[in-house]
């Protein structure tokens, strides 16, 4: 896979507003840019930069689900892959403790910002290369972009 897909499913259930799941698929591949974690110089790490740009301002929960363990990093603005540390709003591993999502980051999105979640492989886990989806609840659409840095 060389370019993310976008799919948008609309749920909606008895005395609860309608949420709209977005799903992004992509992989983690030896063609995929490397940073180093948090504290760490070298880039021994794939990752993938995924633009996020929300038309409502809200609450919205981003998590993924896949069959090996990964990081998921949101950014405001941009992200530095020599500086992690930079611009980073939020980041979440639940890794080993859930088969079912591998991180879970719930954050609140304004309407006029660009956001990017890095999806990268566990500290640890060099090189790791597999298929991954990033899973995005909220109140109204999300659009989501794989970008180049």
């Amino acid at each position: 896979m060389s370019q993310g897909k976008l799919f948008i499913f609309h749920l909606s259930v008895d005395n609860i507003p309608s949420i709209i799941q977005s799903n992004y698929l992509s992989e983690l591949n030896n063609k995929s840019q490397k940073h180093g974690h948090l504290q760490c110089e070298r880039l021994d790490y794939y990752y993938e930069a995924v633009k996020i740009n929300v038309n409502t301002s809200d609450f919205y929960l981003l998590l993924s689900y896949n069959d090996f363990n990964i990081y998921g990093y949101l950014y405001e603005h941009n992200f530095d892959p020599y500086d992690s540390s930079r611009n980073l709003l939020s980041s979440n591993a639940i890794g080993d403790y859930s088969k079912l999502y591998n991180y879970r980051i719930t954050h609140y999105l304004q309407s006029n910002i660009t956001y990017i979640l890095i999806i990268t492989t566990m500290h640890g886990h060099k090189n790791v290369q597999d298929e991954f989806t990033v899973i995005v609840h909220g109140s109204n659409k999300i659009h989501m972009k794989k970008i180049g840095m």
